[in-house]
């Protein structure tokens, strides 16, 4: 039974139309990992702004305000990029023209995605000489290592989205 399963899988491998899909494995695992320290440090400075907002310190409110939606943002653009694999995983390999056309989406999208994390960054680090004497600076180097992290990741990842040179074709030149 085992060997006739095997064979199945080999003969549908082989069959012309089906398009061979990126292992996405190691992505979906480090997306997991990062993406819970990413939302953590939210949630911290989430929390952190409630407290100055309930002592009614409108004077530092502001600067952690800032840093919570650059954090928000940068988790809305990790989870963009999850997305973006999710959805190629799901997608048949027999849609060949489809996977090929999102893996060249991907690909591009992650650089993307790194390079406004990469902005997100610029901003935090605005903020970050005004919060250096609050508990909440702490959370921010923190961050800031797991989001450039994270960037430089999603640029290594977006290779993994290249079509391979087996499966290109070349048209001819005519004159």
């Amino acid at each position: 039974m085992t060997f006739i399963l095997v064979v199945g899988l080999c003969l549908v491998a082989t069959v012309p139309g089906l398009a061979a899909k990126a292992d996405t494995k190691t992505f979906n695992a480090y997306y997991a990992s990062q993406s819970a320290k990413i939302y953590d440090h939210l949630l911290k400075v989430a929390d952190y702004y409630t407290s100055l907002t309930k002592e009614g310190n409108s004077e530092r409110v502001k600067d952690v305000l800032a840093l919570r939606a650059s954090l928000a943002a940068c988790w809305e653009l990790v989870l963009n990029a999850g997305d973006m694999v999710y959805i190629y995983d799901t997608l048949d390999p027999g849609c060949s023209g489809a996977l090929t056309q999102l893996a060249a989406m991907i690909k591009t999208g992650l650089g993307t995605v790194a390079g406004k994390l990469d902005k997100e960054l610029q901003w935090m680090r605005l903020v970050e000489k005004n919060v250096a004497d609050l508990p909440v600076s702490v959370e921010l180097s923190q961050s800031f290592r797991d989001i450039e992290a994270m960037a430089a990741y999603f640029r290594t990842a977006a290779q993994t989205f290249e079509p391979s040179a087996a499966g290109e074709t070349r048209q001819s030149v005519h004159k």
